[in-house]
């Protein structure tokens, strides 16, 4: 689906709201690597990778509480393991964000990238793996692994 600047910067402007400044950053870093990455495949709608990007995070400064809260309010299911595993619970609380609070952007595309973008699953789409390279390998990542991941990808491209 193809989503205007304005959109894209309305929506921008809305994550930042929900969003510590650095957290804010690390999105908008991702939000240029995926750009950038997503660029080299001419399937895929740039406008929509922007958007996963913003809102791939919009739930990962919320509570644990706050996360588990979501899952019941909106009666999704959620695993005992899930539930245990509080360091990727934002991934799977926030297509419920995005379906309840940015329901324009509640695509097939965004829902699963922003599910997937930390553990990643079998049979990913193209739209879903940009999304998960460019969380790891975004600027503001400073793990040596991230460092020398970003270093081959870009000299790759």
């Amino acid at each position: 689906m193809k989503y205007s600047q304005d959109d894209i910067l309305e929506l921008s402007e809305k994550v930042k709201l929900r969003l510590s400044e650095k957290r804010f950053k690390h999105t908008l870093s991702v939000l240029d690597a995926a750009k950038r990455i997503g660029s080299f495949f001419s399937e895929i709608d740039l406008s929509e990778l922007s958007c996963a990007a913003l809102l791939h995070d919009v739930t990962k400064e919320l509570s644990y509480d706050e996360q588990i809260a979501l899952f019941d309010e909106s009666e999704s299911e959620l695993s005992e393991e899930d539930r245990e595993t509080s360091a990727i619970l934002h991934s799977l609380s926030a297509p419920i964000v995005v379906k309840r609070d940015f329901i324009k952007f509640a695509t097939p595309n965004i829902l699963s990238a922003v599910k997937n973008h930390t553990t990643g699953c079998a049979g990913m789409s193209i739209f879903e793996k940009i999304i998960f390279i460019a969380d790891y390998v975004e600027d503001t990542r400073t793990y040596e692994t991230c460092i020398a991941v970003r270093k081959d990808l870009y000299d790759a491209l």
